[in-house]
């Protein structure tokens, strides 16, 4: 039998990205919106120039996004998208790709409706019955959203894309705006959505029993859009989402985006298969993305495309009593398959480049001090930033129903861990909900779950019985659970349950009585007798429950306690943040391939070469200063005949280390000091 074909991988992948200095905002939006500088219009002749252009090649930048349509009418943009167009060509002859911002979002209502009357209907509607606004630190009143529901809206997003291939021969449509997003307190009600969320509702529930299971009613014909206000109510204050109608509506608006991002896809696609598709979908946003953003990355990851990670973490580096990093959001993007640019700078140079190198293979931005870091990244892209796969033994669930129904508790409860596993040396990748159950992603040979030792459970509290018995049977089968505080607590639509999901897995070590849970808060939360560290014997493998890893456990009340949208409270580690990282050592035992033992500051992203089965080790240093020798990879015996180190910003050439071997199950490597990034290489 012939061997298929291998699907040609799209530019930004094979390439990679390096996102240069674009201008988003046309002069005709900076000056309706105020406040712009009195020499805009001589700074966007320098900033469109053929200078311009090659000094952007020079620097080491492959990609530019900039201004094409911002919601004012092709008419009303008319004058400065000619200028664009002679910036996408300059860029294109210096070797540049170009990409242009489109709105997805927004409709100016001052201009485009003299252009398109009609298009007065394809706006979102508030709960008020007025047009939604685009809310911002300015009011910008004269902006109104489109609804994704309207196949007109969609149809005429279709058409701006089309210009932009054919027209301005672009390389990629970076789509803006994809969501609503912070401050934001509504969500639409249009006529579309009203009709479409009744035949969501028909569709998913056909029959009266399964109507009577989900709702306690017969038919659902008579059921219309939920009233909520998704800042006020549910982010601003901790409020769980228990209402079976809302729960059913943040699916039905989730499916509705992905549904119009797919359509877009395959349009742009079908009018020319080399042009990507980028957008801003705010993930990973710190507040709940599928209530207040419609955004499912789980299903956004089979449309092809790449986005902005714009997740109010920058600049980068340790500040406000925390690590602010994009590791997190990277490492989303690899196990997705998405690739992701960071929005934003570093604290420290060459910071922002080298964190692209550990966790995003080479992809993201310059920003400064890192000349030294691109021109390794030139020599050795292909020796160690291609081709490459995950090698962490430690899997943390990232559970999107928890984090949905229980936002402020399992978003919380899920940072910490990842930080404090981050922080402990012990390389870890996410693992989504779905892949429990999704029999190609199942336990055994090449099933997700089958890859890793260890499963993190971070405070997924509304599990249901069949990811339960997944779980349990990964442990049954010789993996070991890390479960946290109050992870398994209520079903998976968030009903109060009898016995907390993991007792029978702790039975040996503690009396039944101690897992009776207690809901308090009208049964919003929950709480039970034992209050200690457990660990048992399960089947072939092993299990920690740490009541709580956070500094109190206490329920968040608030967002401001874990610090608004962009304050750090969530990431500042509790005086015994080192437990969990001891917990997930002690659960495997001797059987983690590759630890760090070092200062907090440095975190580390362990990958292997499919082709030779290289380990290699990134180490990325988020203080200010170097770190000290001293620090130690400690690796499995398998791991480890020869190791070399190379410190970019220091030598070209790599450095040998020695492997000493204390005992037959572990070989340590002793490192030297370096300031921002480390490659160790072992075979």
């Amino acid at each position: 039998m012939a061997k298929r074909a291998k699907a040609k991988q799209p530019w930004w992948i094979t390439e990679g990205i390096l996102d240069g200095p674009g201008t988003h905002e046309p002069i005709s939006f900076m000056r309706r919106r105020g406040c712009c500088h009195e020499d805009i219009e001589e700074q966007y002749e320098q900033r469109f120039s053929d200078e311009q252009a090659r000094r952007i090649a020079e620097a080491g930048y492959n990609f530019v996004e900039t201004c094409f349509f911002k919601g004012l009418g092709l008419e009303a943009e008319a004058y400065e998208m000619k200028r664009t167009k002679r910036f996408v060509k300059a860029l294109q002859k210096h070797g540049v790709k170009a990409g242009v911002y489109t709105q997805w979002g927004t409709l100016f209502n001052e201009t485009f409706f003299q252009e398109m009357p009609e298009a007065r209907n394809w706006v979102q509607i508030g709960a008020d019955g007025k047009p939604i606004e685009y809310g911002d630190a300015i009011h910008q009143y004269f902006r109104w959203r489109g609804c994704p529901g309207n196949h007109d809206f969609i149809e005429f997003i279709k058409k701006v894309c089309r210009i932009a291939i054919k027209d301005f021969g672009v390389d990629d449509i970076y789509f803006d705006d994809m969501c609503i997003f912070e401050g934001h307190d509504t969500v639409c009600y249009c006529d579309c959505c009203r009709r479409q969320f009744k035949e969501y509702l028909a569709k998913k529930f056909p029959t009266p029993e399964s109507r009577w299971e989900r709702f306690g009613l017969w038919r659902v014909d008579g059921i219309g859009l939920p009233p909520f206000r998704p800042w006020s109510e549910y982010t601003e204050v901790a409020q769980p989402i228990v209402d079976p109608v809302m729960q059913e509506f943040i699916e039905f608006r989730c499916e509705q985006f992905v549904k119009a991002w797919r359509e877009v896809y395959a349009y742009i696609q079908s009018v020319d298969s080399n042009v990507g598709l980028m957008g801003n979908p705010s993930f990973p946003r710190k507040y709940n993305e599928h209530l207040t953003s419609a955004i499912d990355m789980w299903q956004l990851k089979d449309t092809p495309s790449f986005h902005y990670m714009e997740n109010a973490v920058t600049p980068v580096g340790v500040r406000d009593g925390a690590i602010s990093s994009n590791a997190p959001g990277y490492k989303y993007g690899r196990a997705l398959g998405i690739t992701f640019i960071p929005c934003g700078g570093a604290l420290e140079p060459g910071l922002i480049f080298c964190e692209g190198l550990a966790f995003n293979n080479g992809t993201g931005t310059l920003g400064h001090g890192y000349e030294p870091f691109l021109e390794f990244y030139g020599a050795h892209r292909e020796e160690f930033y291609r081709g490459v796969e995950p090698a962490s033994d430690v899997a943390v669930l990232r559970h999107d129903v928890s984090l949905t129904w229980r936002w402020h508790e399992a978003y919380t409860v899920m940072t910490m861990a990842q930080q404090q596993l981050l922080c402990g040396g012990i390389p870890w990748m996410p693992v989504w909900g779905q892949q429990l159950l999704d029999p190609s992603t199942s336990l055994g040979a090449g099933g997700t779950l089958g890859r890793y030792k260890v499963l993190v459970v971070p405070g997924c509290a509304c599990l249901s019985r069949d990811e339960i018995a997944a779980i349990y049977t990964f442990v049954e089968e010789g993996g070991s659970a890390v479960i946290l505080e109050n992870a398994g607590t209520y079903d998976e639509y968030h009903h109060t349950i009898t016995e907390w999901r993991f007792a029978r897995m702790f039975a040996e070590v503690a009396p039944a009585a101690g897992f009776e849970l207690q809901y308090v808060d009208r049964r919003l939360n929950c709480t039970w007798r034992n209050k200690k560290l457990l660990m048992a014997r399960y089947g072939k493998g092993r299990a920690i429950f740490l009541p709580c890893i956070r500094k109190t456990r206490e329920p968040v009340r608030s967002y401001q306690e874990i610090g608004g949208y962009r304050g750090l409270q969530h990431l500042q580690l509790p005086r015994t943040w080192r437990a969990l990282p001891r917990a997930v050592q002690k659960v495997a035992g001797k059987r983690l391939s590759l630890t760090v033992v070092g200062p907090k500051e440095v975190f580390c992203e362990v990958l292997r070469k499919t082709d030779t089965g290289r380990l290699l080790v990134h180490l990325v240093n988020y203080a200010k200063k170097a770190v000290p020798a001293g620090a130690e990879l400690h690796l499995a015996s398998a791991e480890g005949k020869t190791a070399q180190m190379y410190v970019p910003d220091k030598s070209a050439k790599p450095r040998r280390l020695g492997i000493a071997r204390p005992r037959a199950d572990l070989a340590k490597i002793r490192l030297p000091s370096f300031a921002r990034y480390a490659l160790v290489v072992v075979e």
